[in-house]
């Protein structure tokens, strides 16, 4: 009986493992046309029901089923929860599994009483297994994410911009990610489990089917595929709450949502998943629908009242095209993940795009991107179900240190993070040359290791093949095995193609890319590092000659490539290495040649191989540019016996007094044992040669040395010949004899006429140079150098360091290569006379309203002159929630210059100044930004140095968000000039004096000391337009004039002027000649009669005062007559008659009467 039992548990044990070792499905020949899921490529098959049965029933341990191409891949499975142990028990049918292959492949995957679905990541990428129909359960589709036919797929709704709902959680996150200074925090150690819950409208269910089951196993199988990718990515799993079913509607037209709009559709989820589930039952909402498309809040997840908010609907609402794209996508925003896009097509267009976080060209590839969506701008029509390394970044510090940890439930993995190295920048590369970044890491656990090198650098939008400044060039793809990534791809260099999001640069910039490293855990351990360098355009493009014929194996061929400067500085590549590749380019296993020198040829040996695909590569010792010569040779291996005849030199350049040792090494092939003779041909008539020994058997070595090398200078080629019995066999040799530098002559600064305080120093190139040294002096002797520049590699530079204004210097000039250094040029030169101004806009305030804008505030200059330093000073800004603002410096010519962009979170109000010469590092700027002191700006001010000055100076304030509002108050420009006149200041203070004869007296205080004029304008008091009447020198500040009649009041005004423009007005003031009464004069104790008077006025003085004058003056304002002023009666019958002025003046008193004379 017991051996009975033995034999039951040893036949129940073969059966469970049946469906591991028998194959349960099978292949589908006939051609289906009309698919759930539209797919370029797929591999059909079939599970018949008794299979499917099986796998419902069975609590599985292993399954097969086939990849794209139909192989039988069999997984050994292991539950994982999607759904609370609650809920599970209220779908039995239901049931999810992580898959693992003996190869390292991980699957998801979902049975129901659906059938079977699943998600494969592999070495080729990602697969999907999904029904060809949903009527039929039995039929179904395997195919790569990369072979969706997006073209014929209706399913795309456009997506909506995130909504920020609190700004200064989410700019928290932002703070964090830029202060990590594009460090991925790690993950993978913890799990963080989030309770989720997803609402589905009617619609969403009756594509499903129509009962709640089904909703739920769709739900299901759509958060096991998301889940599948959070926790790889980023140790984040979500699990379907208790009651979630209870958000499942089967009726569209008693559920409580809008199916058809997205921004309804968001808060009626919020409110309905509030009120069924209960604020404190849930960490992450999300709704399911059939249409509009995805909207979702940013970084809401444990934010009370705004958890919900994440929408996704598509008509077809199934499959990698909804889970991936659309689900994890919107989820993702709901983590804190912003878009990864910098182009501006399509759906790329509008507001959807986020400057800070824009590191993919294009429409990008990654899931936060907007992959087959942006029309030209299109990289690929369907996304990889991966995060760009930024996504990981926001996701994972708003998981990890924000809002996102607050209630995330953890969990040890005891999964170890891998140790990640990128290698070391700082170096340099020549434009439009391909590159290759090498990196490595080791994992704690022995995982396998997937490694993914992406791009990390912002820069404008635009369209991926026309990029500017440092905006990406170059495409995500899907990690692989290879810690290397060649740029661009192998293709394109192979076949002299360029392909949209793989695109050199072509000028010069910076690069920084991350290299992230994935193992491979369900929860995987995640880690990344960075590396910079630069590009540019003093080198390159790094070309390499055609190659072509058929050779045997040992057999020399001269390579020859373009250096193109790159051997020059600021790329300094002296050598180079040389490859040969057997296989058309794929790899390249055979270095020919080691650090030889980068002059343009070398001579190679090529391997003994048979192959019609040899490649040639020439690639750079220690740096990581390289090319691949167009075009290939065959090789053939040798059968015959032969020699081979190789030279080296330890270096390719000398110098006149070395002498030139070459060392010579000989191989016998196929036991090839005759004597070899050695000689020379074609050796430059000057140079002298000898042999150690002419004379040697195959496999030994010797020298030649060449001498009287200070006859000549420049580059020379030569043979080296070895001759045996039958046979004469050539090796070519080039070097280069290199002389000592000539001093260079000055072309810049032009000593004839004053400098800039940061002149640019040009020169005329020496022969065969390395760098060249500078130093400024303030004496000939260059006792006091006041600056140096060493190791210049260009014929140009400008001082870093501003000179003393109106001051004498001395240069000196030398040139130096590694023969010697030359004499010193010589100069001096005197720096301009520096003027300068603080300019205040007058336009302000300015209003910012409450909504996203952009404010733009202006200070015009009309002088002409160059821009020797600028500050920036006394920017008030009155604004809650300061970061929504990033201030800007636009100068006329166009150059913007950052002051400074989003800082502060939501600090209000700002009161600060920028300058390159005073202030304090901008890292030391304080929350709230309101000290009113002085720090550098996010970019250097020094970019408007040695423009013109002449112009419209903007600040342009952009408000990047809603709610928040204010108004600029106050800023000024701070300008220091060279070669330039400024307008003068306005003259003040204008009063008038009254003078005899009708004249007055214009004085007023001059404020400049620049003005050449000053102009004096005149207009009757009643009338609108001034005229010029006179001007005056500079420097008087007094004018003499008359009034034109007395009738009038006249207005006076003064302004100020010179060659560089006109000051403002002065005040204005009246004048005018007061005409007293008799009643006036007897006032004074003055009565005059009779008035009309035909021949003699009299006089009466009461009051006795002492007069000193009487005048009577025409209208014209002209004294006709002085009059005695001791007689109490005046005869004036001699005058015409008419209208008169009689004047009688009492010391400083003037008393005047209009007279009439008969």
């Amino acid at each position: 009986m017991k051996n009975f039992f033995q034999f039951l548990l040893i036949a129940l044990m073969s059966m469970s493992g049946f469906l591991a070792s028998a194959q349960q499905w099978s292949p589908v020949s006939k051609k289906i046309s009309n698919r759930i899921i539209p797919t370029l490529r797929q591999y059909d098959f079939s599970i018949d029901n008794a299979n499917l049965k099986q796998l419902q029933a069975t609590a599985l341990k292993s399954i097969n089923l086939p990849d794209p191409t139909g192989k039988n891949v069999t997984f050994n499975l292991s539950h994982t929860k999607v759904m609370s142990d609650k809920l599970a028990a209220k779908f039995p049918s239901i049931k999810t599994y992580i898959g693992k292959t003996k190869d390292g492949e991980t699957a998801r995957i979902t049975v129901t009483h659906k059938g079977v679905r699943a998600m494969v990541f592999n070495k080729e990428g990602v697969y999907f297994i999904d029904p060809i129909s949903l009527a039929d359960k039995n039929n179904y589709q395997s195919y790569f994410k990369k072979d969706l036919d997006l073209n014929n797929d209706k399913t795309y709704f456009p997506e909506n911009e995130p909504i920020i709902y609190n700004k200064e959680k989410f700019n928290r996150v932002k703070q964090q990610v830029e202060s990590k200074q594009f460090r991925l925090p790690p993950s993978g150690p913890e799990l963080r489990t989030y309770r989720i819950a997803i609402a589905a409208t009617g619609e969403y269910t009756q594509f499903h089917g129509g009962t709640v089951t089904d909703a739920m196993a769709a739900i299901v199988t759509t958060m096991a595929r998301v889940n599948g990718i959070y926790e790889r990515e980023l140790a984040i799993t979500m699990l379907l709450v208790d009651d979630n079913d209870q958000l499942i509607y089967t009726d569209a037209n008693s559920d409580p949502f809008t199916n058809g709009s997205a921004g309804e559709y968001i808060d009626e989820v919020q409110a309905e998943i509030d009120a069924t589930i209960g604020n404190d039952n849930y960490d992450i909402g999300h709704g399911f629908s059939t249409g509009a498309g995805g909207l979702a809040g940013l970084g809401v997840v444990c934010q009370t009242g705004r958890k919900g908010s994440g929408v996704t609907g598509t008509n077809s609402p199934i499959g990698d095209p909804y889970d991936v794209d659309y689900v994890a996508h919107e989820i993702g925003h709901q983590f804190g993940g912003p878009h990864t896009f910098n182009g501006v097509n399509g759906s790329c267009s509008g507001g959807n795009r986020s400057g800070s976080t824009a590191y993919e060209p294009g429409s990008g590839v990654t899931i936060m991107a907007y992959a087959g969506i942006c029309g030209n701008d299109n990289i690929a029509n369907n996304s990889i179900p991966f995060f760009h390394a930024s996504s990981l970044e926001y996701i994972t510090i708003y998981s990890q240190d924000a809002n996102g940890n607050s209630c995330a439930e953890t969990s040890n993995t005891g999964n170890n993070i891998p140790e990640v190295e990128a290698g070391a920048g700082g170096f340099t590369i020549p434009v439009s040359t391909p590159f290759q970044l090498n990196g490595s890491a080791t994992d704690p656990d022995g995982d396998n290791l997937t490694y993914s090198w992406e791009q990390f650098d912002l820069g404008p939008a635009g369209e991926p093949n026309t990029p500017e400044g440092n905006a990406p060039l170059f495409r995500s793809f899907v990690p692989t095995t290879d810690s290397f990534r060649i740029f661009p791809q192998l293709s394109d260099i192979i076949n002299e193609t360029q392909t949209k999001g793989e695109i050199l640069p072509d000028y010069a910039r910076d690069l920084s890319f991350i290299l992230t490293v994935r193992d491979d855990q369900a929860v995987g351990g995640v880690n990344n590092d960075l590396i910079s360098f630069s590009v540019s355009d003093a080198g390159g493009p790094f070309t390499v000659d055609e190659v072509s014929g058929s050779y045997a194996g040992y057999e020399n061929i001269t390579v020859n490539w373009d250096v193109a400067n790159t051997n020059q500085s600021p790329i300094n590549c002296a050598n180079v290495n040389i490859y040969v590749s057997d296989d058309n380019g794929q790899t390249f296993e055979y270095l020919v040649k080691e650090n030889t020198a980068n002059d343009g040829s070398e001579v190679i040996e090529l391997p003994n191989i048979n192959s019609d695909e040899v490649k040639v590569k020439v690639a750079a010792a220690q740096n990581i540019f390289f090319n691949i010569a167009p075009g290939s040779i065959t090789i053939s291996e040798a059968t015959e016996p032969t020699f081979t005849i190789t030279a080296s030199l330890t270096t390719n350049s000398f110098c006149p007094e070395d002498e030139v040792v070459i060392d010579l090494s000989t191989q016998s092939i196929l036991g090839f044992t005759e004597q070899i003779t050695l000689s020379t041909a074609n050796l430059a008539s000057d140079l002298s040669a000898s042999f150690a020994s002419s004379t040697i058997n195959p496999g030994e070595e010797t020298t030649l040395t060449l001498t009287n090398a200070q006859a000549i200078s420049g580059t020379f080629e030569f043979d080296i010949v070895g001759t045996t019995n039958n046979e004469e066999k050539s090796y070519k040799v080039n070097f280069t004899i290199t002389n000592n530098p000539v001093a260079p002559d000055f072309i810049l600064p032009n000593v004839s006429e004053s400098t800039s305080l940061q002149p640019i120093f040009e020169w005329t190139d020496s022969n065969l140079l390395t760098t060249y040294d500078l130093d400024i002096a303030t004496d000939e002797a260059f006792s006091n150098i006041v600056e140096s520049i060493t190791d210049i590699a260009e014929k140009t530079v400008q001082l870093s360091n501003q000179l003393e204004s109106t001051t004498t210097y001395f240069a000196r000039l030398s040139a130096k290569n590694s023969c010697g250094t030359s004499d010193f040029e010589t100069i001096s030169f005197t720096t301009a006379e520096i003027d300068c101004i603080v300019l205040s806009a007058t336009d302000l305030p300015k209003s910012i309203g409450t909504t996203p804008q952009t404010i733009i505030s202006s200070v015009n200059i009309e002088a002409n002159g160059t821009i020797e330093s600028i500050e920036v000073s006394n920017i008030n800004i009155t604004h809650s929630y300061i970061s929504d603002l990033t201030l800007i410096l636009e100068s006329p010519s166009g150059t913007q210059v950052t002051l400074l962009s989003e800082i502060c979170g939501s600090e209000n109000n700002l009161n600060i100044s920028f300058s390159d010469i005073s202030g304090e590092d901008a890292s030391d700027i304080p929350c709230p930004p309101s000290d009113g002191n002085t720090y550098t700006a996010k970019e250097s001010l020094g970019q408007f140095i040695g423009e013109s000055i002449s112009g419209s100076w903007k600040l342009i304030v952009i408000d990047g968000y809603d709610e928040d509002g204010g108004s600029i108050t106050n800023w000024e420009l701070n300008i220091c000039a060279s070669n330039t006149l400024f307008a003068p200041k306005d003259p003040s203070d204008l009063t008038t004096e009254y003078l005899e004869n009708a004249q007055i007296q214009l004085i007023w205080i001059d404020n400049s000391d620049n003005e050449e004029f000053f102009y004096i304008e005149r207009k009757i008091n009643n009338q609108t337009m001034f005229e010029l009447i006179d001007s005056v020198a500079a420097d008087i500040t007094t004018f003499t004039t008359s009034l034109p009649d007395y009738s009038n009041t006249y207005n006076y005004r003064v302004n100020a002027a010179n060659q560089g423009g006109s000051s403002d007005y002065s005040n204005v003031v009246n004048a005018s000649i007061d005409i007293l009464s008799n009643k006036n004069l007897s006032e004074a104790g003055i009565s005059l009669y009779p008035n009309p008077v035909e021949n003699e006025l009299n006089i009466v003085n009461s009051n006795h005062i002492k007069i000193s004058k009487i005048s009577l003056i025409d209208v014209s304002g002209k004294q006709v007559a002085e009059l005695p002023v001791n007689q109490n009666t005046l005869n004036l019958s001699q005058f015409e008659a008419g209208m008169y002025i009689l004047s009688i003046q009492s010391g400083n008193q003037h008393y005047k009467a209009q007279i009439l004379i008969k």
